[in-house]
């Protein structure tokens, strides 16, 4: 399994100990490497049962029902239907799958799920848990491209993953003419396009994208905005009628207060949103009601009504979302990213109170693409790719220390002065007249010799050579090795791929990949 540690400064310190040094989290037991794998199989296996199972195989089914299936996916689907655990992890809808993060994140799913399998003799699915009710659309609007920006135009409201996808089309037909002389791009594009065209809404795009992309891998995607999956979870939209979950996100805050671990998310009473076609709208709780954004109320009685009738129009909320998740799956790991981890150090008590078991939570990989020009650059310099982890001024002593060791003149200055008296040693054996004066001149032009030595060190040539090599380095330290804004959040999957970059599959990874 990959654990390759992560630079220091890409991640805060104290995540850096509990996922990489296996230091215990006081909070979430079940993190790191040092975890009893075994226990949490046979918690899964006594929760999750064959009518759930059942149901969950007909939904994927249901919903991978128009895409012809690669054999890996295939294989897949059948090792679900006859008892497989699942490892998951997650990502809003973004156009082309978004940021290379998202890769990144299934990437560590599929190898954790690989590695579960070799270890312990199980079947293990990865699954790609699409947040299709996430209705935030400012996020996932900006599609970045080859150092071009484009934007997904619509003015539709409520879950991303049922929206119209046209704006997207839109945007592929801009891409096909802007880049119309690349073979490589028109190719791709010319596909997305057919998929986005074919869609009804984001969710099912997305399937197809996934399934384009990556489905030789068999990474499995589910739409949780199900209705037979969401009557899986009655029983836990109703608790959220008492008070009985916000109390455990309570408690567990406490207890991160207590560790000197930041809350994240404040909880709320109730975690649900009331989901419809075209809104989704936070459930507020007050002393005698339920109140909606748009003005209206309900009451008790009429929201578990709308629970047990129509669960379809339930959504969770971020603190609830994993332990719906782990009500209708039989999953034993989340592959979360480094904002994802905190909040999800807020839920084990809330997994307690629901009868759920704990998964174990894996810090997804992280991963850096670099250019051959500036490879070139770092190796130049006799410096490593990690040595570009450092700090500036780090980076930018060791620059300028290798440039002024690299200037020899004032080293070779000094020998012939050490030569020099050697042979004035023994010229002064023989007493020869006018030494004195011959031995001042010497004396003289060595000293000329080590004061224009000084003047080249410290002139405009070579200060220009250490301002344009510094220049350099820091601009593939800015553009590649950013802790502020990491590469993997800034460019598109869909940037790399169409670059040619061979992407690692799972178990082989390569030098163009650097784990985070």
């Amino acid at each position: 399994m990959i654990r390759k540690q992560s630079p220091i400064g890409f991640r805060k310190k104290q995540l850096h100990d509990w996922v990489w040094n296996d230091v215990a989290n006081p909070v979430y037991s079940r993190t790191g490497a040092a975890i009893d794998v075994e226990q949490i199989l046979k918690e899964v296996k006594t929760q999750f049962t064959n009518e759930d199972r059942e149901v969950l195989y007909r939904v994927i089914s249901d919903q991978y029902a128009e895409i012809i299936l690669t054999s890996k996916e295939s294989e897949q689907l059948k090792k679900l239907k006859d008892g497989a655990f699942v490892v998951t992890t997650g990502q809003q809808l973004h156009p082309f799958l978004g940021p290379v993060f998202v890769w990144n994140k299934i990437f560590t799913a599929i190898e954790t799920a690989n590695w579960v399998e070799d270890k312990y003799g199980v079947s293990v699915v990865p699954i790609f848990w699409m947040a299709s009710e996430d209705h935030d659309f400012e996020e996932v609007k900006h599609i970045p491209f080859l150092g071009r920006s484009y934007e997904w135009k619509n003015n539709q409201n409520g879950s991303v993953g049922r929206m119209k996808v046209d704006g997207i089309v839109d945007v592929c037909d801009q891409i096909l003419q802007d880049f119309h002389h690349d073979s490589t791009i028109v190719k791709y594009f010319n596909t997305f396009r057919q998929i986005y065209s074919n869609s009804n809404n984001m969710a099912e795009a997305t399937r197809k994208v996934l399934h384009f992309l990556m489905g030789d891998l068999g990474i499995i995607a589910l739409d949780p905005d199900s209705k037979e999956l969401k009557e899986l979870a009655v029983d836990l939209w109703i608790s959220e009628l008492t008070d009985e979950n916000f109390q455990a996100i309570s408690r567990q805050n406490k207890a991160l207060q207590e560790n000197e671990i930041s809350v994240v998310v404040n909880p709320r009473r109730t975690q649900l949103f009331k989901l419809t076609a075209d809104n989704r709208q936070r459930i507020d709780k007050s002393e005698d009601a339920y109140h909606l954004k748009n003005g209206d109320s309900l009451t008790t009685e009429e929201l578990y009504q709308l629970i047990t009738e129509n669960p379809e129009c339930i959504s969770p909320n971020v603190l609830l979302r994993p332990i719906y998740q782990q009500k209708i799956l039989p999953n034993i790991a989340y592959v979360a990213g480094p904002s994802e981890y905190y909040y999800w150090l807020q839920i084990p008590q809330e997994f307690d109170q629901n009868n759920l078991t704990v998964p174990w939570l894996v810090m997804r990989s992280g991963s850096i693409f670099l250019t051959n020009s500036a490879k070139k650059k770092i190796h130049k310099l006799g410096l490593e790719l990690e040595d570009l982890f450092n700090s500036v001024d780090y980076l930018s002593k060791v620059v300028l220390e290798k440039i002024e060791g690299e200037y020899t003149l004032d080293i070779e200055v000094n020998a012939l002065q050490v030569e020099f008296e050697k042979i004035w040693k023994s010229l002064f054996k023989s007493k020869t007249e006018g030494l004195k004066d011959l031995k001042k001149k010497h004396q003289n032009i060595v000293k000329e010799l080590l004061q224009l030595s000084n003047s080249i060190k410290t002139g405009e040539s070579l200060n220009t050579e250490k301002k344009n090599l510094l220049e350099a380095l820091l601009k593939v330290k800015h553009e590649f090795f950013n802790p502020e804004t990491p590469q993997e959040r800034v460019d598109f999957y869909i940037d790399w791929l169409v670059k040619g970059v061979e992407f690692p599959t799972p178990g082989n990874s390569i030098t163009a990949f650097i784990e985070l």
